[in-house]
């Protein structure tokens, strides 16, 4: 199976090298087994995986490039047919273990679950794009990990927000050693991500307000492209140092947003940041 695609932002290849190489691990640990007539059979299914993916990269191709709310809705939608198909092959030739690549999951819970385990699981370091963090047990782990000096932590912000829970945790850490804090601007075009050694996490959009969609892929190759890129938006032209006042002008964007959506969630941040709230503008 050939796979060609013109695309080079990681987010959107390392979806496409991740199902093709969860599909490719099957086939070779056939081909180990000398399974001929299971090969065979899963040869037919490779071909299906690579005509879905193909039409995957056609929709991407003739999709303006920033139009990305509706390109990872398109994939998401896509990631439940392949990962059923894929699903259906682990158990049809009883293959264990070749899901350790590659993990698709498909509620809020099991996207929390997994972007906790990828914290609680780091090593040498952690680097993540995205600035709507609402989880507090996701962003205190991190903190442990930079108080016990066992990781480097990067974070590049996007968005004209961002919630009350990632405020608290950037006061917390700004200045701290081996952190380093970057915004990227009011457009959020660069998608949820965590990259650690050798592990990848990316959060899938969809219209729903909560992350709903994630998928994990564990491979070395792919998670030191996504550094490298991360690392390369830190130092680019558009990035800001995060400070204080930065923090306190976007908190109070999204209290301006809760206003008219939860009136109770409004007057408690009213009341915890009244005296930021009068000095940010």
């Amino acid at each position: 199976m050939e796979i060609k695609f013109t695309l080079t932002h990681p987010e959107i290849v390392g979806i496409l090298l991740g199902i093709a190489s969860l599909l490719f691990n099957v086939y070779f640990l056939l081909e180990k087994k000398k399974a001929k007539k299971q090969k065979n059979e899963l040869h037919d299914d490779l071909e299906i995986v690579s005509n879905m993916i193909d039409e995957i990269i056609q929709s991407i191709n003739s999709t303006e490039y920033y139009n990305r709310q509706n390109l990872i809705h398109q994939l998401s939608s896509q990631m439940n047919n392949l990962y059923t198909l894929v699903s259906g092959n682990l158990k049809k030739y009883k293959i264990r273990g070749a899901l350790m690549k590659f993990k698709f999951f498909k509620t809020r819970e099991e996207v929390s679950g997994a972007m906790l385990s990828t914290i609680r699981n780091s090593d040498e370091y952690i680097l993540t794009i995205g600035g709507q963090t609402r989880e507090t047990e996701y962003v205190d782990n991190i903190e442990k990990k930079i108080k016990n000096n066992e990781i480097r932590y990067m974070r590049l912000i996007t968005g004209d927000h961002i919630r009350d829970v990632l405020y608290d945790h950037l006061i917390r850490i700004i200045g701290k050693q081996n952190v380093k804090l970057k915004y990227l601007g009011t457009e959020d075009k660069y998608g949820g991500i965590i990259v650690t050694k050798g592990k990848v996490f990316l959060a899938l959009k969809t219209n729903e307000t909560n992350l709903t969609y994630g998928i994990i892929i564990k491979e070395q190759n792919i998670s030191e492209e996504y550094r490298s890129y991360v690392e390369g938006l830190s130092t680019c032209e558009a990035a800001q140092e995060v400070t204080k006042d930065l923090c306190d002008r976007l908190l109070k964007k999204y209290i301006e947003t809760v206003e008219n959506e939860d009136r109770k969630k409004y007057d408690e941040l009213n009341r915890k940041y009244s005296t930021i709230l009068q000095g940010a503008d």
